[in-house]
């Protein structure tokens, strides 16, 4: 550093300005009520849709319906057990859909601050998971 510093002496540039310009004031703040800064998340919404009983009644007719359906497949898969090979791993499938539509609907019925919400969205997450 000696030696850049030595060639812009005999180079005649000064090392420091003196005309430096001074850093700007914050802004005042006028006087009066302040707003809360609520951030870019939904956490701090005052309402959202999810805790509505407009979509707890939605999903629960989507949820009832899914389950109706799927098991009448079930059953009928189950009535007429004559490829045992192929039918075991197609139920298998059926039962993904009321499982994971059961807890799903579950974890929206307590979401918030209900105590059991973190248990349900993990073994929601973990089913999904697999």
């Amino acid at each position: 550093m000696s030696n850049v510093s030595g060639i812009l002496e005999t180079a005649g540039v000064p090392l420091v300005s003196a005309n430096w310009p001074q850093p700007s004031p914050p802004p005042a703040v006028p006087a009066g009520p302040q707003m809360d800064h609520m951030g870019n998340s939904s956490q701090g919404a005052p309402w959202l849709f999810l805790t509505s009983a407009l979509a707890r009644g939605v999903s629960g007719i989507f949820v009832w319906t899914a389950l109706v359906l799927t098991c009448h497949q079930i059953y009928l898969h189950l009535r007429s057990y004559t490829v045992p090979q192929e039918q075991r791993y197609i139920i298998r499938l059926l039962l993904i859909v009321p499982i994971y539509a059961f807890d799903s609907w579950l974890s929206l019925l307590l979401l918030g601050d209900h105590q059991y919400y973190v248990y349900f969205d993990s073994v929601r997450d973990c089913y999904e998971a697999s």
